[in-house]
């Protein structure tokens, strides 16, 4: 079994693994590949992404082609279609909504449809929602202190960003709002909306009051509203006295009579791709739901990637350590709330509400914050909602100051000048620390698209210390093109890393982790962090993964902030490496219930299920008790009741506790209830915490 090594090594801040999505109790016939039930299908590459159970328009999927016409020929399709729409967005010329009869098809009837050659991927047209905030003080836990209205302002040091920001020449920063409309006609919004772009995506018409929501007008206010001066506590973080650093441009998603029937993706895809084109800088969306979706992640790629827009998004407010999506997606600033605290420079603790995670990349006000709503009122609204308009607002500010920062650039410059809160470097609870906008500004105003010293140095460095050569002219051009235009380190030294030429080397492990620190963080590493990263690998984790720790960790981003590179991210191509917490857990259930060490298709399959979210730590570990590899082991009762506490409690069974389920079973009491009555423990949901494993 692979040890628990490894949380954190000396110098070296890992990025841990935690679970996202939806509930499935994977069957035995379920590949490593899949999940497929009659109302579940996906796809690993999610090639097919259709569960029934997930809130999504009755009766579309979305259909992206390789260049069949679904509007002239739906042959391929093996079922009833009773319509086709054409989608008209930019960055899929073959995007198809497909409307089909809902009482004769499910999952995996639509799924037979599916053909490699003809389409790139099926989906359900699934809904997102508000994430919805909390009014008033009726909030759980925020904490106390800082319930003035503006309080945001002091924690951000927004002053401080103004005092940089007014002794410049600026254009106005333009903001997309995806959310419910913004009433325009407020007073202290007035002029800030531009009404000629604004778009009410759900209705298909001009942004009017038919459109206008107190959420999209709340978030609004955040960034922008008026500022008349110093008493004046609702102004934006993105208003200065001059109010001459934003304008914004709202898009209605939202049945705005009925908003929590949620908004559809093909809604947020055109919302999205409409600020794109209309040349918004930053868009700030307070949505999501619980799954990955190509849909939506698309237009973010296109808005991020081809129109170099930074997005942020709220995290969410079910206290849940796994992704929302959009906030979940790479290309997203993902932001957690705080509460509302005495002294913003004391960390006390992420808001009650929040979600959280590794994915999570920093931390604003998000507790009763003060803002505009419909009609020219103002109400205190509480939420990860409100944080992330706190931290476009923050975005606005560097961009008013740099316009010419790529997104990358952007969430490099945020996070580095972040305020440190709970651990030093990303944590699970803050991300990389509070937000400041006076450093995060000052920064922007310094830095500079490309920094040609830096990147030669970089690229001379790495083929150095990894292939022990000076790079040739192709690759030089290449690599030094691709890093002035935005490119991450990390993309470049994870592509020498992993290439041929590195491999011939046949280094040993402790040459192999003796390469990455040089290579990586330019300085060698101690005899103690080279021993332990060798006993990583002896563990069974790949070197794959011991490069994704290292190009991932807070080390290589301080290291490329201070050069003035994009540290960027790389993903784990081995499941059980990308969580060295979670696969200890998958491996530690081998173990106890099966009496035997893990097999590889197995510990990748449970690895990657717990990772993206498919299944909870409940439902792992009743599967396994439940197995036919169990069953067929005949354990008795005392065997029986200590693999329960090993596995649910990870310890051994205390005298009383053992007694009273000796006799439940002495007594003709079903093992499958003695299952459910561990399930539900808050010994078990301390346990699920530990390991980063959501408990249902």
């Amino acid at each position: 079994m692979k040890n628990n090594v490894l949380t954190k090594a000396l110098g070296l801040t890992l990025v841990a693994g935690v679970v996202s999505g939806a509930f499935l109790v994977p069957a035995k016939t379920v590949s490593a590949e899949s999940v497929c039930s009659e109302h579940d299908v996906t796809m690993e590459d999610h090639s097919i992404i259709l569960k029934d159970d997930e809130p999504h328009v009755e009766g579309e999927v979305v259909i992206s082609t390789k260049g069949v016409d679904l509007t002239k020929d739906t042959s391929s399709l093996k079922f009833d279609v009773t319509s086709v729409r054409k989608l008209d967005l930019d960055f899929d010329d073959n995007l198809y909504i497909v409307s089909y009869n809902t009482n004769t098809l499910s999952a995996l009837s639509l799924s037979k449809s599916y053909d490699a050659s003809l389409f790139n991927y099926m989906e359900y047209n699934y809904y997102s929602f508000l994430i919805k905030p909390f009014v008033g003080h009726n909030v759980p836990n925020v904490g106390t202190g800082l319930e003035t209205p503006g309080y945001q302002h002091t924690y951000l040091d927004t002053a401080g960003a103004y005092k940089i920001i007014d002794g410049m020449t600026h254009k106005k920063v333009r903001v997309g709002i995806v959310d419910m409309g913004v009433d325009y006609t407020h007073p202290d919004l007035e002029g800030l909306v531009l009404k000629n772009l604004s778009y009410d995506v759900y209705n298909g018409k001009k942004l009017d009051s038919d459109g206008f929501g107190d959420h999209g007008t709340h978030v609004a206010g955040i960034i922008g509203a008026k500022n008349s001066g110093s008493s004046d506590k609702c102004h934006g973080v993105a208003a200065n006295s001059k109010n001459n650093i934003c304008e914004v441009v709202s898009y209605n998603v939202f049945n705005c009579a009925n908003p929590n029937a949620g908004a559809s993706n093909e809604h947020i895809a055109t919302a999205i791709t409409m600020a794109a084109n209309n040349k918004c800088q930053v868009i700030n969306m307070s949505l999501g739901g619980y799954f990955y979706n190509n849909l939506m992640a698309n237009a973010c790629r296109y808005a991020y990637a081809s129109k170099g827009v930074t997005i942020v998004c709220a995290a969410g407010n079910d206290r849940v350590p796994f992704p929302s999506y959009p906030a979940g997606y790479n290309e997203c600033i993902n932001v957690i709330a705080t509460g509302a605290y005495t002294d913003p420079t004391v960390y006390m603790g992420d808001a009650a509400y929040s979600n959280f995670g590794h994915m999570c990349d920093i931390s604003a006000p998000g507790s009763l914050v003060y803002s505009t709503v419909p009609g020219g009122g103002y109400e205190e609204f509480t939420g990860t909602s409100m944080a992330s308009p706190c931290v476009c607002g923050v975005v606005t500010l560097m961009l008013c100051a740099n316009p010419n920062l790529t997104p990358a650039k952007v969430k490099s410059l945020l996070t580095s000048t972040a305020v440190d809160l709970y651990v030093h470097g990303r944590d699970i609870y803050t991300g990389y620390g509070f937000a400041d906008a006076a450093e995060a500004v000052a920064a922007a105003k310094k830095a500079t698209t490309k920094d040609v010293d830096n990147v030669d140095e970089l690229i001379t460095r790495v083929y150095g210390t990894a292939l022990d050569s000076l790079p040739d002219s192709e690759g030089y051009d290449f690599w030094y093109n691709k890093l002035t235009s935005g490119a991450s380190a990390s993309e470049f030294v994870y592509s020498v890393l992993t290439s041929d030429l590195m491999k011939e080397q046949e280094l040993s492990d402790a040459q192999f982790v003796a390469v990455l620190y040089t290579s990586v963080f330019d300085r060698a590493g101690s005899a103690e962090e080279v021993a332990y990263w060798i006993d990583y690998l002896a563990a069974g984790y790949t070197r794959q993964g011991l490069i994704c720790q290292f190009l991932n960790s807070a080390e290589f981003k301080s290291l490329c902030d201070a050069n003035g590179l994009v540290a960027g991210e790389v993903a784990f191509e081995n499941e059980s490496d990308k969580n060295p917490q979670v696969t200890d857990f998958v491996n530690r259930l081998y173990a106890i219930c099966m009496e035997r060490g893990y097999d590889d298709e197995g510990e990748a399959f449970w690895c990657k299920a717990l990772n993206d979210g498919s299944i909870s730590g409940q439902q792992i570990v009743s599967f396994f008790f439940t197995s036919d590899e169990y069953k067929d082991l005949a354990k008795n009762d005392d065997a029986f009741i200590n693999d329960l506490y090993l596995a649910f409690f990870n310890r051994e069974a205390d005298a009383e506790g053992y007694a009273f389920w000796a006799d439940f079973l002495a007594n003709g009491g079903d093992r499958a209830v003695a299952v459910d009555g561990f399930v539900y423990a808050e010994e078990f949901q301390a346990l699920c915490v530990s390991y980063g494993v959501r408990q249902f």
